[in-house]
């Protein structure tokens, strides 16, 4: 089984699709991407950097980075999302994720020959509507360093849960049933970016210029992570353990431009992301028959499972179990974000997406560089350097499947420095 069949098909209509048994899984909408700026491109979020704390829940990695350079952040969305909006559920079936950082630098505190962070976060999400009820609260801790490259590393400590009403039984005639559940599981990820212009900087001690001022970017970005870590969901009056569907990630990103140095800060002019990500279900289903009646047996695979780097990263292969994300971002002077993408899965489940992003610190940047601000105003100083506020939109389109096509998302992100 695949997560992106879990989700691509309408499983809020019966939880069951013709390629894939949901109801054989628990808490099936783990498996949903939660950042908004990530569903903008393909689902990518992993393998490229953000500051946006939901990020965190699909790779937890993502917090070690973020304490380098942050002191908190809050991202919340703005509204929920309405899942599957033309069923037009009564009532609707909607995803709802918030999510909290704090990182502190000890460079602020005593003298290193590196950067290093350390941050804690927060994150939870719910759906919920009809007989659905799931969601999970998690804590998270991480860890990062930066010298010649910067590193994070994050575990995540999870408590998904589930309330709905389905049939759980392989006997159709069987009544449905309502279960509760709510178990341990925990996530683990990395997350590594080479700014190879950066490098060739500090090792030849000077700094590569293509204009007065104006320096190019290149920067190599590697993310993993396993999600879902746990055993299987057990329910009242139900004889059997239902598995929570456990997933492995591997990505990279490349990302090229033009920045040039504003008040003493980074101001990336103009920078076109790319981004690939492979991520395999590792929950497995067994089915061997014992005289007349059928054995189902869950287990789980080890490390990436079928995720294969050459094939699948670099030459864009997919098979019967990989699904494939692809991103492409624009930032313009740090300001203004445009974001596309696309995911292809096995059996020809296949959506694309689109979003965008406005920042305030790139909105300020611009207007101080063009004099509409005085430069040197002390109020858009300090927001310069301490603040940052962002609001993120994106949206589904299939032709495959009309359950997600027309699904929104939006977020507003609020970011310490």
């Amino acid at each position: 089984m695949n997560k992106r069949i879990f989700f691509v098909c309408s499983f809020a209509l019966t939880l069951t699709c013709s390629n894939a048994r949901a109801q054989d899984f628990a808490i099936v909408s783990l498996t949903i991407p939660k950042s908004v700026s990530a569903n903008g491109m393909g689902g990518i979020s992993g393998s490229v950097i953000s500051d946006d704390p939901v990020a965190v829940m699909d790779n937890p990695g993502q917090l070690g980075a973020f304490s380098l350079n942050n002191f908190f952040s809050a991202s919340t969305y703005t509204p929920r999302t309405d899942w599957i909006p033309s069923a037009s559920f009564t009532p609707a079936i909607t995803l709802n994720s918030s999510a909290f950082n704090a990182g502190m630098e000890f460079g602020h505190y005593m003298n290193l020959p590196f950067k290093a962070g350390i941050g804690i976060g927060y994150s939870d999400y719910r759906f919920s509507g009809g007989t659905i009820d799931e969601g999970s609260k998690d804590f998270t801790i991480g860890v990062g360093f930066d010298y010649l490259v910067r590193f994070g590393f994050g575990y995540t400590f999870g408590s998904p849960a589930t309330t709905s009403t389905v049939d759980t039984s392989r006997n159709v005639s069987a009544p449905p049933v309502t279960y509760n559940s709510k178990l341990p599981a925990h996530d683990i990820g990395a997350i590594m970016e080479i700014p190879v212009v950066g490098i060739i900087s500090k090792l030849s001690n000077r700094s590569v210029q293509i204009g007065d001022g104006i320096s190019p970017v290149f920067d190599i970005t590697v993310g993993a992570s396993g999600k879902n870590i746990g055993g299987e969901a057990y329910f009242a009056n139900v004889n059997k353990g239902l598995p929570i569907p456990r997933q492995s990630m591997l990505g990279w990103s490349l990302r090229g431009g033009v920045q040039t140095i504003q008040d003493g800060r980074v101001w990336h002019l103009l920078t076109l992301t790319w981004a690939r990500e492979a991520s395999d279900e590792l929950s497995t289903e067994t089915v061997a028959a014992a005289g007349t009646t059928v054995v189902y047996t869950f287990g789980y695979e080890k490390g990436f499972g079928t995720i294969q780097p050459f094939e699948n990263l670099i030459l864009g292969k997919t098979d019967g179990r990989i699904t494939l994300g692809k991103g492409w971002e624009i930032d313009a002077a740090d300001c203004l974000y445009l974001r596309w993408g696309s995911d292809t899965g096995p059996y020809q489940l296949i959506y694309s997406t689109s979003g965008w992003s406005v920042k305030l610190d790139g909105l300020l940047k611009l207007l101080t560089a063009g004099r509409i601000i005085p430069p040197g105003t002390p109020v858009v100083g300090f927001l310069m350097k301490h603040l940052d506020l962002e609001y993120s939109f994106a949206k589904y389109y299939s032709g495959v499947n009309d359950g997600i096509d027309g699904t929104k998302f939006s977020a507003l992100t609020l970011v310490v420095r």
